[in-house]
């Protein structure tokens, strides 16, 4: 996740991205001496990934622990510090648990009132509360923004805010390559170039919800794919492009992933991940997909958009027939969406392409 915070205190700007930096191609490397020698620590091995005792005790969203560390890749010469944050949050059982995110310092302070752009990769945080960022807290403006697995965090962030989190004033949510259906997803996975997506999706579902048994899903084969996936130096991110062109038949117990999607306990966890069950946002958003997408489908796109207009939620639509490819769609997003968070930021008022009934 990555947030852009902007704004003046104390005659001051700040603009501080914060994210999940194996996404964006920077190394994180916490700031001891020590630890610059040896590098970077796997969050396996590392004690500030650990979390705290009594966690139930503190509110969603309080910082934890935080550390200064040291940033490589692009985001080093933008960057006049960066720190790493553990946070109290809620999984998806409603349990409390921690996380960790990345606040990067800009080195040029931006201008104009204090706001943050967060960019979601996985999850979500609370750097509003981080002393260092000098923010104006529940004041701060905020826009949500993500694509592919981040377009998941963004938009279930954006329809579950007003209840978890109604202190925050999210003024504009922009999304991409979106899954609001993962049930008609996980059905198509058969000969895809992003088959092994169907493992990590798998193997997240096994960490989130206790019940979710994969031996009764998955095949040898495909344990121990879903093993590989869980480990550090692959990750579930990793696991799209493990298995291309495979069959649900070659890794699960079933003959195809269709039949794998609508098995009980499989179904049982995909009602939960659906957003056209989820409540409903009240910022406005801008969702794009590529027609061709073949990754993120544009069906199940198509009908949370016309269940969004039905109950009045203020959407933009940018239904792409030129974008095919997943990745590729990914820069004909990136425009658009930002151009779009800088007019919410700037109070202009949002477009929305629902047709009057």
């Amino acid at each position: 996740m990555k947030m852009i915070l902007q704004g003046a205190r104390r005659n001051r700007a700040h603009t501080i991205v914060v994210g999940l930096l194996a996404v964006i191609g920077a190394v994180l490397v916490p700031s001891a001496t020590a630890a610059l020698a040896a590098g970077p620590v796997a969050p396996a091995s590392d004690p500030f990934y650990s979390s705290p005792a009594n966690l139930a005790s503190d509110a969603p969203g309080t910082i934890l622990r935080s550390r200064e560390v040291t940033v490589s890749g692009p985001e080093q010469a933008d960057s006049s510090a960066a720190y790493q944050l553990l946070f109290r949050t809620t999984n998806a059982t409603g349990h409390p648990v921690a996380a960790v995110t990345t606040v990067f310092l800009p080195r040029v302070p931006g201008a104009g009132p204090r706001r943050l752009a967060s960019y979601q990769t996985a999850y979500d945080s609370a750097a509003e509360h981080f002393a260092r960022a000098a923010l104006d807290g529940t004041a701060t403006e905020v826009t949500l923004n993500g694509y592919s697995g981040g377009s998941e965090a963004t938009t279930w962030a954006a329809a579950l805010a007003p209840g978890y989190a109604p202190e925050l004033r999210i003024v504009g949510v922009a999304a991409g390559g979106n899954f609001p259906n993962l049930d008609y997803t996980l059905s198509k996975f058969d000969g895809s170039l992003w088959y092994g997506t169907e493992i990590g999706v798998m193997e997240s579902f096994s960490r989130a919800y206790p019940q979710f048994d994969l031996k009764t899903l998955l095949n040898a084969a495909g344990q121990a794919l879903a093993v590989q996936d869980g480990q550090d130096a692959s990750g579930c991110a990793g696991s799209t492009t493990n298995e291309p062109l495979g069959q649900a038949s070659q890794y699960t117990n079933f003959p195809s992933s269709e039949a794998l999607a609508a098995d009980p306990l499989v179904t049982s966890v995909l009602a939960k991940m659906s957003l056209q069950d989820a409540p409903l946002p009240t910022a406005p958003l801008f969702l794009y997909n590529a027609i061709g997408d073949e990754l993120a489908h544009i069906q199940p796109v198509d009908t949370l958009v016309a269940r969004y207009c039905a109950k009045g939620v203020t959407v933009d639509y940018d239904r792409d027939p030129v974008g095919s490819e997943h990745v590729v769609a990914l820069t004909r997003y990136w425009p658009p969406a930002l151009q779009y968070l800088k007019d919410r930021f700037a109070g202009d008022p949002a477009p929305t392409t629902c047709t009057p009934t």
